[in-house]
């Protein structure tokens, strides 16, 4: 079971903003943070390619949007909770679903 939780560079922008705004949080956002966040961009593509190379059939990648915690949380679970209950893992060929049919992360 593999999930993939996205959070477009808008949002994680505002996420990093929030975090660090909070004196409680702000310990959480380093310079190295922004530093990678810079490089957004290419970790999206590199993920895009990853996602695509281990995709299989069973342990595909259930890509999941972040910006609405409530749905993210629910998605997730909803996985987690399925996929105990239908005896994961898969044995390979059931089930096929690919992530290489799903559309690019959006950025």
């Amino acid at each position: 079971m593999k999930l993939w939780i996205h959070l477009s560079k808008k949002g994680l922008r505002k996420r990093m903003r929030r975090l660090e705004a909070d004196p409680a949080t702000r310990w959480k956002i380093t310079r190295a943070d922004w530093k990678h966040f810079k490089k957004y961009d290419r970790f999206i593509e590199a993920s895009e390619h990853a996602i695509r190379r281990t995709d299989t059939s069973h342990a595909p990648w259930l890509l999941v949007e972040a910006s609405d915690e409530r749905y993210r949380d629910l998605m997730a679970g909803a996985r987690c909770s399925s996929g105990s209950a239908a005896g994961w893992p898969k044995r390979p060929g059931e089930g096929r679903r690919s992530a290489a049919a799903s559309p690019r992360l959006r950025r």
